[in-house]
């Protein structure tokens, strides 16, 4: 928490304005003595002297006491990649410190809705996970109600509807949005078009790669999503695993995003295993591992490749920037125990999921071991 510096901003603004503590003295109305107690912050100022002074030097009493309401967008993203990491270590004085700079910067809506999204990406940590949950809810409401910038408040809803998807609220998700399917936006079209239009093809071309980057991540989440839909339709899930390995595969996407990669994995291996196809389910299992084993975790990062050259500006301008939104050693944790999941239940005693079982706990405890 910033530190207010009253005195030394005292001494600051009296010297600007070519004041000595004299003369700051009798127009204030107290003694020298009062003066240079303050500069040496030996006293304060009574709270009724704060305006006066403000409007001697002529700046607002926030900036006389040196506070500011507001964090810059930097140092909002430091913040959070710092509290990720401690709030796998100690999850309740990492809590107590954010609720500490909530407080403080209440009216910072982007400082709010980055804790919401730190609540929400570890509140797994907490015995009391429905009060975290609500807390986040709460923030992302002040930010729709209070904060006047659309996209931010464009992005507390949509965090809203991700918090009651987690926690299962589908009647909340359908009043927000309705229950039919609107077209997708076009915004990013728009913009490279502008760009285009105005000759900045440098630009137009950073564009249309982010856009191009996420509608193929969507794409294949979406896939995910309807794979699950119609688990018990097998050759329909057949053809839908078919054309998102080929989008893998022309994409590079095990290279390119490994969360992705992960996930469809995990869900093909969970397709197979309620198909009683326990090699294809291990085989998912398996590349499950691979990628694990052969991904540094503890440096995870979004990036481009040959194909998208040039969104690396894109990424950086993001929420969390191009890092994981939680701790290298809490990603270790969950990797590993999603393989104790039910769903994996009946290849619990095949060979070679236990194999792939005891890397991954491997990875697992050299992560912890790491840290003392």
């Amino acid at each position: 928490m910033n530190e207010l510096n009253l005195g030394k901003n005292i001494v600051y603004y009296r010297r600007k304005n070519g004041l000595t503590q004299d003369q700051l003295a009798e127009y204030i109305g107290v003694s020298k003595s009062s003066v240079s107690k303050w500069e040496n912050n030996f006293t304060f100022p009574d709270i009724i002297l704060l305006p006066q002074l403000a409007a001697l030097f002529n700046i607002s009493v926030d900036e006389l006491m040196g506070y500011s309401p507001q964090l810059s967008k930097e140092r909002i993203k430091s913040l959070y990649n710092e509290l990720a990491l401690d709030m796998a270590k100690d999850p309740i004085k990492t809590y107590q410190r954010c609720q500490q700079l909530i407080k403080q910067y209440y009216s910072c809506f982007e400082l709010l809705y980055y804790m919401a999204v730190l609540y929400l990406n570890h509140y797994i940590l907490f015995k009391n996970k429905d009060e975290i949950i609500e807390e986040c809810l709460q923030l992302c409401k002040r930010i729709e109600t209070e904060c006047n910038l659309p996209t931010l408040v464009k992005d507390a809803v949509s965090l809203e509807l991700t918090i009651y998807t987690v926690i299962q609220k589908p009647h909340e998700i359908l009043d927000i949005l309705g229950e039919t399917a609107r077209p997708i936006s076009q915004d990013c079209e728009m913009i490279g078009a502008a760009f285009q239009m105005l000759g900045n093809l440098e630009k137009a071309n950073e564009i249309y790669q982010s856009n191009v980057y996420q509608h193929l991540l969507m794409t294949i989440q979406n896939s995910i999503s309807l794979l699950n839909v119609n688990i018990s339709r097998q050759d329909y899930c057949e053809k839908i695993l078919d054309r998102i390995f080929q989008l893998i595969d022309i994409f590079h996407i095990e290279e390119l995003h490994f969360n992705i990669t992960a996930i469809v994995y995990l869900n093909a291996a969970h397709f197979y295993t309620t198909c009683q196809n326990n090699e294809q389910a291990l085989l998912m299992i398996e590349k499950y591992t691979s990628l694990l084993l052969k991904t540094d975790l503890d440096f995870l990062s979004l990036h481009g490749d040959e194909f998208f050259t040039d969104i690396t500006p894109w990424l950086n301008d993001l929420m969390l920037g191009i890092n994981a939104p939680r701790g290298a050693q809490l990603i270790k944790e969950s990797v590993v125990d999603v393989l104790n999941s039910p769903m994996f239940t009946a290849l619990k005693d095949e060979k070679r999921f236990q194999v792939c079982l005891h890397q991954l706990k491997k990875l697992k405890s050299f992560g912890k071991m790491s840290r003392k």
